[in-house]
């Protein structure tokens, strides 16, 4: 089994470290849009009286931001859970099996710590 050398993990480090900026401004922004949305939803409801259908996809709306940030929070946790790995010299290794983790598998998903086999395994679980 090749060894793994810490430099051959350098572009990942840069590339999660980058992803981790990238979602962090995801989170903050939809998470200011719901908050502005619902401070807009509350005075515009003390002004007008609205169609229960509006206040219905208003609400929608909201919720599904929410959702979107939830997802967004947890691939960040991922994220900074892969950079942990990294700086303690076990990223690229798969969490299950302990075997390496192809380059091309971690191209395609930095953070992930699963190989594709112990991923499908945990997806679908027999």
């Amino acid at each position: 089994m090749p060894k793994k050398k810490e430099r051959d993990y350098r572009p990942f480090e840069q590339m999660l470290r980058s992803l981790r900026t990238r979602f962090r401004d995801d989170v903050q922004s939809m998470s200011d849009a719901a908050l502005h949305s619902s401070e807009d939803s509350s005075a515009e409801a003390s002004r007008a009286p609205n169609h229960l259908a509006d206040i219905g996809s208003d609400a929608f709306d909201q919720e599904f931001t929410l959702s979107l940030v939830e997802n967004e929070e947890e691939t960040l946790q991922q994220i900074e859970a892969a950079l942990e790995r990294l700086a303690l010299g076990q990223y690229g290794t798969c969490a299950d099996c302990g075997k390496l983790i192809p380059k091309e598998r971690l191209a395609a998903i930095p953070f992930t710590a699963h190989c594709v086999r112990c991923a499908s395994k945990l997806q679908h679980p027999s």
